[in-house]
């Protein structure tokens, strides 16, 4: 792992090779402990990938977060108007994206007029774009937690993008 800059509290050290013990060794005889600094970038590095990550993803799915959100509650205006509540429609369609109730069970249980059925489905997609973007959010908390029990050694041995690759590639649309 190579860090461009290290801040301590009386100086920035640049261009620091913290895999060279010696080096490391010099900056602990001055009174600089590395932990908690390298800690620090490894979950910066953790929030840029993750953010790059889920920005592809946006782009690949061919959707803006802002423009969805936005459409969302379009969708959900349409709804209230056709007398429904927009909780009741929320609660309904995380039973569908959880697994828990098909798209038809809800449609029959709410008594949806089939001119709705289109935003329904649009509503839907939108609310598991936002689901799998909220449980990447979960996963990197988790990676966090995990870089805070990390001894040195094994946090310069990291691979940050490997290890943020592994635990979000399971985490489906």
């Amino acid at each position: 792992m190579f860090i461009d800059k290290i801040q301590t509290n009386e100086s920035i050290i640049y261009g620091v090779n913290l895999s060279n013990k010696e080096i490391r060794q010099q900056l602990e005889d001055e009174g600089i402990d590395l932990l908690p600094i390298v800690k620090q970038e490894t979950k910066k590095n953790i929030d840029k990938y993750t953010e790059s990550y889920i920005n592809q993803m946006f782009e690949q799915q061919q959707e803006n977060l802002a423009d969805i959100v936005s459409e969302q509650g379009v969708i959900e205006g349409r709804f209230y108007i056709a007398g429904f509540s927009p909780e009741q429609v929320r609660n309904e369609i995380f039973l569908i994206i959880t697994g828990q109730k098909t798209r038809d069970e809800v449609i029959t249980e709410l008594s949806i007029p089939a001119e709705l059925e289109p935003q329904l489905d649009r509503a839907i997609e939108i609310a598991k774009l936002i689901y799998w973007k909220e449980q990447i959010w979960e996963e990197e908390a988790n990676l966090e937690a995990q870089i805070d029990t990390m001894t040195l050694e094994e946090l310069l041995s990291l691979d940050v993008k490997t290890m943020c690759e592994n635990a979000y590639e399971v985490i489906q649309v």
